[in-house]
C-alpha cells in the first residue's frame, strides 16, 4: 500500500514536471522566441485605395511571429477613419491621431513642410517601436499592396534595413521606375567618386541597374523607403527622420538613409515579392492584373477579386485560363447563380470554352464530392461557399483558388 502511494506521488511529481517544462518551453518560445514585429504607417489616404491596402496586410503571411499594427491616423475623410478603426477592430493594433493635418489629396506634390510633418509622424512611430519592445518595424505606405509572402520573405533576410522593391510611373508617360536608388537624390546609376561619365554611359549604367532589380534577389542599395523592413536595433542607435539643416535633398526618408549610412548600417532591396503602388487613382485598374501575374508566376496560391456584381473579374480570370491552356480548372457558384453564370459564359466564350474542357462549373450542392476531382485551380464567389473548407480541401490538394 505505502509502495503504491509513493508510486503515485512520484507519477504526480513527474507529470507536474512535464507541465511546468511545457509552460516554461512555451513560454520561451512565446515571449522571448517569437518575433515582434509592428507594421506601422502615417495614413491620409483616400477610401478607395485605403481599403486595397488594409486588405493586403490583413492578407498577409504571419505564421512564426507576432504582429501588431499602428497607424497615424491624419486623414481628411472620415470614411477612412472609420476603414482604420474597423481593421484595428478586427485585427488589433493601435490608432493615434488625429490632429490638424495638411495631407495632400489627389496629388504627389509634396513641400518641404508636409514632408517634416511626415517625418514626425514616423519619429512617434519609432519612438512606439522602442518603447513597445518590438523587435522590427515594418513601415508601409498606405498606398500600397503587399504579396502575402512580403513580411516572411524580408525577414528572412535578416538584414538591419531592407526594402521591399515596388515600382512606380512618377512620370504617367515615362519609364516604371524603383523606390530605392544608390547616390544622393535619385541617382538610378552606379558612379565613383570623382568619375565623370557621358550621357550615353549614364543611359548605359542606370539600365543595368533597373534590369538587376527585376531579376529576384537582394541588392544592397543606398537609398530608399515607402515599404522598409528595420530592425529595433538601427532605431536604437537613433537612426531617425528628422531632417537634417545643412542637406537640400527633398524627402525624410533621405535623411533616415544618410543618417542609418553614417553609422555603418548597410541597406538593400529585396526583389523577391514586388509591391504594387497605387500612385494614381486610375492605377486601381491594374491591381487585379498585378495580382494574376504573381498568381501565374507561382508566387502566390489565391487571388482575391474585389466583389463586384458586373462580368469583369469573371472574365478576366477565364480568360487567362483559355489563353493559357489550362485544364481541370473548377468554377464553384451556388445553385440560385448558375443559370446566370453559365449564360454569361456562354454569351463571351461561347464553342472556345466548351471545346477546350477547361472549365467546369460545380454547384454547390456538388461540394462533398470536390475532393474527388483532379483540378489545377479553382475559382469560387467568396460569399458563396464555405470558405474554412474548400481551402482545406485546396491545401491538402496543392490546388489553387481564385475568388471573386
Amino acid at each position: 500500500m505505502i509502495i503504491n502511494r509513493i508510486i503515485s506521488c512520484i507519477q504526480e511529481l513527474y507529470a507536474v514536471y512535464i507541465g511546468l517544462n511545457i509552460y516554461i518551453y512555451s513560454f520561451i518560445i512565446r515571449v522571448i522566441l517569437l518575433r515582434k514585429v509592428l507594421i506601422a504607417a502615417p495614413v491620409c489616404q483616400n477610401p478607395i485605395i485605403l481599403r486595397e491596402y488594409l486588405s493586403s496586410l490583413s492578407e498577409l503571411v504571419v505564421e512564426g511571429f507576432e504582429v501588431s499594427y499602428l497607424f497615424m491616423d491624419d486623414n481628411q475623410e472620415e470614411e477612412s477613419t472609420k476603414l482604420l478603426g474597423d481593421f484595428v477592430k478586427e485585427n488589433g493594433g493601435f490608432i493615434l491621431g488625429k490632429g490638424q493635418n495638411k495631407c495632400y489629396k489627389g496629388s504627389h506634390i509634396w513641400d518641404n513642410s508636409l514632408m517634416e510633418r511626415v517625418g514626425n509622424l514616423k519619429n512617434q512611430i519609432i519612438d512606439f517601436t522602442i518603447e513597445q519592445n518590438f523587435d522590427y518595424l515594418f513601415l508601409v505606405d498606405s498606398d500600397l499592396c503587399l504579396h502575402p509572402n512580403t513580411l516572411i520573405q524580408l525577414l528572412s533576410d535578416d538584414e538591419d534595413i531592407v526594402f521591399n522593391i515596388f515600382w512606380t510611373k512618377w512620370d504617367k508617360n515615362g519609364l516604371e521606375l524603383p523606390q530605392v536608388w544608390l547616390f544622393d537624390q535619385y541617382t538610378l546609376y552606379e558612379k565613383n567618386k570623382g568619375e565623370n561619365l557621358t550621357n550615353k554611359e549614364i543611359e548605359s549604367r542606370t539600365l543595368d541597374f533597373i534590369s538587376k532589380l527585376r531579376v529576384q534577389g537582394l541588392y544592397q542599395v543606398g537609398h530608399g523607403g515607402a515599404c522598409t523592413l528595420i530592425k529595433r536595433r538601427v532605431l536604437e542607435a537613433g537612426v531617425n527622420f528628422d531632417d537634417i539643416y545643412n542637406l537640400s535633398f527633398l524627402g525624410e526618408d533621405r535623411y533616415f538613409c544618410i543618417r542609418a549610412a553614417v553609422m555603418g548600417f548597410k541597406m538593400y532591396v529585396d526583389t523577391n515579392y514586388p509591391a504594387f503602388h497605387i500612385y494614381r487613382h486610375k492605377e486601381l485598374e491594374n491591381l487585379r492584373y498585378w495580382e494574376i501575374e504573381n498568381f501565374i508566376a507561382g508566387r502566390s496560391s489565391t487571388i482575391y477579386f474585389p466583389q463586384k456584381d458586373d462580368f469583369s473579374s469573371l472574365s478576366t480570370v477565364v480568360s487567362w485560363v483559355l489563353s493559357n491552356e489550362k485544364e481541370g480548372c473548377l468554377f464553384l457558384i451556388s445553385e440560385n447563380e448558375a443559370p446566370e453564370i453559365e449564360k454569361l459564359l456562354k454569351e463571351n466564350f461561347g464553342d472556345k470554352l466548351l471545346n477546350n474542357h477547361a472549365l467546369d462549373i460545380i454547384i454547390l450542392d456538388e461540394m462533398p464530392n470536390l475532393i474527388k476531382f483532379k483540378a489545377d485551380l479553382i475559382i469560387a464567389h467568396r460569399n458563396s461557399i464555405e470558405r474554412t473548407q474548400i481551402e482545406d480541401i485546396a491545401n491538402i490538394k496543392g490546388i489553387k483558388l481564385v475568388y471573386l
